[in-house]
């Protein structure tokens, strides 16, 4: 069984799929699921609208940020070039909440199903794991947490969900295999202003469950592996790509640590790395390209 894991996103979803179906071209073989760590961009049209700052700050940044929403409100050409995509991947990709997603919405969302994953889409391409869920994956047992410790101004709501943290402690007896966070743990690495980064919560989890692995994001950059007690974890790169439509400044989309792969057959959690890869990116801005050319 092999599964893989992606960093932050930030909305660039087209960017996500195409990751994934150039993997299995170059690798010929399916991945069994795909797990992306937060910060997926999920963000609601009508909030956007409201908040002219939010709006403004996404087309400035990266307009490729928008293909979530794209996604959202696809139809006739998009639509049925992603229905053919859903045809080429096992199942849906998962996402656990970061700090850059609407996380009312998402609370809303989970309210209102009893499934243990969350479509959000027409297409059934991606599903919101919620804080707290444990999953079986095959012989492989996952549990996730998102959000952060302690949010930034303007972020209100996006942080730990301490229901979640209770259920999940209360869980240990539950052999959890893989512990996949949008934090990383406390002490992972140090900021800008010499910081310690990283959540005293999410070192908490990994204490108290004891995963063999342990998977991260949030800080958009490659971290470890580390060894924490038992437990080897990673921290994710943040996805690259081309900021649509000025396309002055090309970031590869699958950059040095972007993605990571469990492989349950040689029980091996590596990152995705390479001189390689450049191909890898130019195979992926073609079918980015290919989305972007479905207007509708």
């Amino acid at each position: 069984m092999k599964i893989a894991f992606f960093g932050d996103i930030h909305g660039q979803v087209y960017h996500l799929l195409a990751a994934v179906l150039t993997w299995q071209k170059r690798s010929d073989s399916a991945l069994d699921m795909v797990i992306q760590v937060g910060d997926f961009g999920v963000e609601h049209l009508e909030k956007m609208i409201q908040n002219r700052d939010v709006f403004l700050r996404y087309i400035a940044n990266n307009p490729a940020q928008f293909d979530f929403l794209r996604i959202l409100y696809a139809q006739e050409h998009l639509a049925a070039r992603l229905k053919e995509i859903r045809q080429q991947i096992q199942s849906p990709l998962y996402f656990v909440r970061g700090d850059h997603d609407d996380a009312a919405w998402l609370r809303q969302l989970s309210q209102n199903s009893r499934e243990q994953t969350i479509p959000i889409d027409a297409f059934d391409l991606f599903h919101y794991i919620p804080d707290g869920t444990i999953l079986n994956c095959g012989s492989v047992k996952l549990a996730c947490f998102g959000g952060v410790e302690h949010p930034g101004r303007g972020k209100e709501g996006t942080e730990h969900d301490p229901t979640a943290l209770t259920t999940l402690l209360a869980s240990k007896s539950d052999k959890v295999d893989v512990l996949i966070t949008h934090e990383p743990l406390y002490g992972c690495s140090t900021g800008f202003y010499g910081q310690t980064q990283g959540s005293t919560q999410v070192s908490k989890l990994i204490e108290a469950l004891q995963p063999r692995y342990h998977v991260a994001g949030h800080l958009h950059t490659m971290i470890g592996p580390q060894q924490y007690g038992s437990t080897t974890s990673l921290g994710l790169n943040k996805l690259g790509g081309l900021s649509r439509p000025r396309q002055c400044e090309t970031l590869p989309t699958l950059r040095q640590g972007t993605m990571a792969l469990l492989d349950t057959a040689t029980a091996t959690l590596e990152f995705v790395t390479g001189d390689w890869l450049a191909g890898f990116n130019q195979e992926c801005e073609r079918i980015v390209e290919s989305l972007a050319s479905c207007l509708h």
